[in-house]
């Protein structure tokens, strides 16, 4: 019979008695059944102890002599686990993992601590508060990382560090420290600006709300005209343009001498369109109650104070430009029902106008065009110039029968791609479509424009120069002598030929203020373009308007001067709206003080004596190989006609500025681009040009062209040398 045993626990004892030869001998027995018997072996490993915050860790375990029912978990893993097996986990902060094996009532642990390290900023620090126009040095210190920026200025900073920099008003900056696993933290540090100022958003897209912000110190009273009256001294205030508007502060003031005074401040808030014109529709066949859009695209004074003409497009919501909305189509009385008045506002005097004429132009009845297309090929162009040739092949393809175009490609050379001609074919045939090949360079912008010009010839014809670039001019010195070289030549023979230019500024980096002054006192329009995708719309959309718009008439006020002009029109949902443009009389914009915007360095020169001259002039005149500071024949010929210009124009001083990349500590960026901005100076010295007109700095990696040396060409602009030219 089967004996069935005892349970594990009881400990059994079996005695047994035998008698041999006399000898008693006695036999113990002891069985024990313990819950160990057959006792596991774990072994629980980690990849690595230490780990940055966002890499992988890989946990591994093993149990051996592992029964059925055994329980196997580890913390942080749902479930229950085979008795071997793996797991990667990605721990954000310091953390224990526990493996336990569990049999009936007993269990067995093991455990790995895995340490995180992870990226800090132990401090970012820096100015509180400045005047206005004054700079702020920033300083920082991290740990743990790889990359450091600050967001929207530097993209690629030393890992601890500081740099100057100068805020057009009070900015909160944002540094951001990553490792290589690109887990990044923040700190903000806001600077003051002090001082009065006024400002708004440098872009906003169609439909987009934004700020206007201002202070102004003691102020007894303030207002935006045509917006609200009696505002705090300082403040902001939310603005949802729907075309571009330049706001006009009304500040009252006592002076120092205890008299009042009333000083004006103006923000102009650009606003890009995101919906170019698409179709074309006739009113009588829209939806009842569909709501246009009225925009003035060009301004034509040239026969002030007799006349101002406007050029106003119409869209719907759709994007569909809207005709039949003036005579001949329809008559006077119906397209006053739309167009209703115009106010001109002239050094803060306002006229209301209400005698004005209107008429549609369509393509049958307009006037034959003379357009040249001058076209940013630099180096920064390079991710667009398939996107560039095909909206330039569909332009001339697409022409208007009877327009003549004219070509011109720019770097810091000049390509002219085709004289003026009539036949698209011809055209066509000329242009070499190759991504940009042969040019990549620097920005030769007011020669590209004058060269331009020079193709349009002095006809009956209309003269149209479209100019699209994305950077700032750097390079047009160096034609000295064979084109105009500076804002103010080119814009005064635009008004001079009767040539309307219509500017295209892509991607945000270029001299905004500039390009629009351009298209205002040209009588053209200014387009603002953050994606290659809108290049072939907007270029569709000229070819259009140079011959589909709608024309306004009136006697302007007499007033000499800067003056703006409101539409008022119906937007046929029965409310009524306003569309906007400036008109400057007599050459009465500061074309000097736009062309300097934005060309300023960022950090005041050594000698104080410079800070207080006008800058004419920013000109790239040597590129550099990595860690060289040798001028090659390139740079010396652009220096020639540096030290021409100087030898015939003796009121003007020159500043030289040295620059590195982005590679390499603080010390060793300022030590090389010292020793680049001396190598100029001591070639212009042996040219002949006082060391009393010169001075000569280096500015390290802190005024880069690229933020993100992505490619070495970019890197290359970086290691330069600029010459600024300046007058008293």
């Amino acid at each position: 019979m089967e004996t069935k045993p005892a349970p594990a626990s009881v400990l059994n004892l079996s005695l047994r008695c035998f008698i041999t030869t006399g000898f008693f001998v006695t036999v113990i027995l002891l069985t024990i059944f313990p819950d160990n018997l057959c006792a596991q072996k774990i072994s629980f490993s980690a990849t690595k102890r230490t780990i940055e915050v966002g890499d992988t860790v890989t946990l591994k375990w093993h149990v051996r002599r592992a029964r059925k029912k055994d329980i196997v978990t580890l913390t942080g893993v749902n479930g229950t686990l085979g008795r071997k097996g793996q797991v990667a986990v990605n721990p954000e902060e310091d953390s224990k993992y526990v493996l336990t094996v569990k049999r009936k009532n007993n269990e067995e642990k093991k455990q790995i601590k895995i340490r995180v390290k992870k990226p800090e900023i132990i401090y970012f620090t820096g100015s509180d508060s400045i005047p206005m126009g004054a700079t702020c040095l920033l300083k920082w210190k991290t740990r743990n990382t790889d990359k450091v920026e600050i967001i929207n200025e530097y993209a690629t900073l030393n890992l601890d560090g500081d740099i100057l920099l100068m805020p057009a008003q009070t900015t909160e900056y944002v540094l951001k420290a990553c490792n290589k696993s690109n887990y990044c933290v923040e700190a903000r540090h806001k600077v003051k600006m002090g001082g009065d100022f006024a400002s708004g958003p440098a872009m906003l897209r169609f439909g987009e709300s934004g700020l206007l912000e201002w202070r102004f110190d003691k102020a007894l009273h303030v207002e935006i005209e045509g917006l609200e009256k009696n505002l705090q001294d300082s403040g902001s205030k939310k603005i949802s343009p729907a075309s571009t508007t330049q706001y006009k502060f009304i500040v009252k003031k006592k002076t120092e001498e205890n008299k009042d005074t009333t000083v004006f401040a103006y923000v102009k808030v650009p606003v890009i369109r995101t919906n170019f014109i698409k179709g074309v529709k006739d009113y009588l066949t829209l939806p009842s109650g569909r709501k246009l859009m009225f925009d003035i695209i060009a301004v034509n004074w040239q026969k002030f104070p007799d006349e101002i003409r406007m050029k106003v497009m119409i869209t719907d919501t759709a994007g569909n430009y809207i005709s039949g909305l003036a005579p001949p189509y329809i008559s006077e009385a119906d397209a006053r029902r739309f167009f209703k008045t115009i106010i001109e506002t002239v050094e803060g005097k306002k006229y209301a106008i209400n005698d004005f004429s209107v008429k549609e132009i369509r393509s049958l009845a307009s006037t034959p065009h003379d357009i040249s297309l001058v076209l940013d090929y630099s180096g920064s162009m390079s991710s667009c110039y398939n996107k560039l040739d095909k909206a330039t092949k569909n332009f001339i393809s697409k022409k208007h029968n009877e327009d003549r175009l004219a070509i011109v490609r720019f770097d810091d050379s000049i390509g002219v791609e085709s004289p003026l001609k009539k036949n698209a074919n011809d055209i066509l045939s000329n242009i070499l479509f190759n991504d940009g090949k042969g040019y990549q360079g620097s920005t030769a912008l007011y020669v590209a424009a004058d060269a331009g010009m020079q193709l349009l010839e002095d006809t009956m014809r209309s003269r149209q120069l479209l100019l699209m670039t994305d950077g700032f001019e750097n390079s047009s010195m160096f034609y000295w002598g064979t084109y105009y070289t500076f804002a103010t030549e080119v814009i005064k023979e635009a008004c001079k030929k009767k040539v309307s230019i219509t500017t295209i500024d892509f991607g945000g980096s270029a001299n905004t203020p500039l390009l629009q002054a351009f298209a205002d006192m040209s009588g053209g329009n200014n387009y603002q373009l953050d994606k290659a995708d809108d290049i072939e719309k907007v270029f569709a959309e000229l070819q259009h308007l140079y011959h589909n718009y709608y024309e306004i008439v009136y006697r302007p006020a007499t007033d000499k001067g800067n003056r703006t002009m409101d539409l008022v029109y119906d937007d046929n949902t029965g409310n009524l709206a306003t569309t906007s443009a400036t008109a400057y009389i007599n050459d009465s914009i500061d074309i000097d003080s736009i062309e300097n915007e934005g060309i300023v360095t960022m950090t005041p020169f050594k000698n104080n004596a410079y800070n207080n001259m006008t800058i004419k002039n920013r000109q790239t005149v040597a590129l550099f190989e990595f860690n060289k500071y040798e001028l090659d024949d390139v740079s010396k010929a652009k220096l020639d006609v540096v030290v021409q210009f100087l030898k015939r124009n003796k009121d003007y001083k020159i500043v030289v500025l040295g620059h590195s990349d982005l590679k390499g500590d603080i010390a060793f960026c300022n030590k090389i681009s010292v020793e680049r901005a001396d190598e100029v100076y001591k070639y212009l010295r042996k040219k002949g040009i006082a060391s009393s007109r010169i001075i000569s700095e280096g500015k390290g990696k802190n005024e880069p062209v690229w933020t993100a040396e992505d490619a070495e060409w970019k890197a290359q602009e970086n290691r330069r040398v600029e010459v600024l030219y300046v007058k008293k």
